[in-house]
């Protein structure tokens, strides 16, 4: 959404101090462009990596 806003501000023309902090507002928030070779490697050798990055997930419950 930050990238969306930077965007759209620089359509509408707007202060060069606006446009710089939008800007840096979404670079400092930005996912790192490495975040899915680092997931992917997590899920191929992790058990229940994977699981865990789904938002609503089961967990079984075992009894001892």
């Amino acid at each position: 959404m930050l990238r969306v806003q930077s965007l759209a501000l620089v359509g509408l023309h707007a202060a060069p101090p606006v446009l710089e902090a939008t800007e840096a507002a979404f670079l400092e928030r930005r996912t790192p462009d490495a975040a899915p070779g680092i997931r992917g490697k997590c899920s191929a050798k992790v058990p229940g990596c994977a699981n865990e990055r789904v938002p609503v997930h089961v967990h079984g419950m075992r009894q001892r």
